[in-house]
């Protein structure tokens, strides 16, 4: 059995389209740690987000963080700094994890371990969450005890 010529230059087009609509790492944005989805990378001891400054209206900078599976959860963990000169009381991290084209796939929050967070003291965190194939990003933020997001930074030694 054959196509007909004009059927099989439908097919051919049809496939040339789809194939040129697959996202591909060109098209896959780069992201920073302002809500917006960060690569699932092997962990490091830096931020996967860190930006090289920090705005004068960070409250709290982003040490570390670092991500892992283990026994179907997937965890980011991590250490933030209250950067300002007032306690922070009441503070949350919300990890929102996405797919590689960046569409939400669901959100995890919990208390950082020490909370108030006096100014110049540091925090660490750990948010667990299902392990999810399709979830390949993340981002992370912090919010008050209003669930108002805190404008945080990244310090980079």
């Amino acid at each position: 059995m054959s196509l007909h010529p004009r059927c099989a230059l439908v097919v051919l087009v049809v496939v040339g389209l789809l194939a040129a609509c697959q996202p591909g790492p060109a098209q896959r944005a780069d992201v920073s740690n302002s809500g917006r989805p960060e690569t699932l990378a092997p962990s490091t001891t830096s931020p996967p987000s860190a930006r090289p400054w920090r705005s004068l209206d960070d409250r709290l900078a982003l040490l570390t963080t670092d991500h892992y599976e283990d026994s179907g959860y997937r965890h980011v963990a991590g250490v933030v700094k209250n950067i300002s000169g007032t306690q922070v009381a009441d503070l949350t991290v919300m990890v929102a994890w996405y797919t590689d084209w960046n569409d939400f796939v669901t959100t995890r929050e919990t208390r950082v371990h020490v909370t108030p967070l006096a100014p110049g003291q540091s925090s660490s965190f750990n948010v667990r969450g299902p392990a999810n194939p399709y979830a390949s990003r993340f981002s992370v933020q912090f919010n008050d005890g209003n669930g108002d997001e805190i404008p945080t930074g990244t310090i980079l030694d």
